[in-house]
């Protein structure tokens, strides 16, 4: 139960590495919060990490 309880907050430790680190990145860029630059900004970075490729069609 202990190790389980551990790795529940070292997981959500890293979300908050990663949420403040995106934030910061797309801010950095000109991106700000509330907007759709910003929006898409956060999920392409979250994509890069997570491996997903994303195909937009114009």
């Amino acid at each position: 139960m202990r190790v389980l309880l551990l790795l529940t907050a070292l997981g959500l430790a890293g979300c908050d590495t990663f949420a403040t680190r995106d934030d910061a990145t797309c801010r950095a860029m000109g991106a700000q919060r509330g907007t759709d630059r910003y929006d898409n900004c956060r999920m392409t970075l979250k994509e890069k990490r997570n491996g997903v490729v994303t195909v937009r069609v114009r």
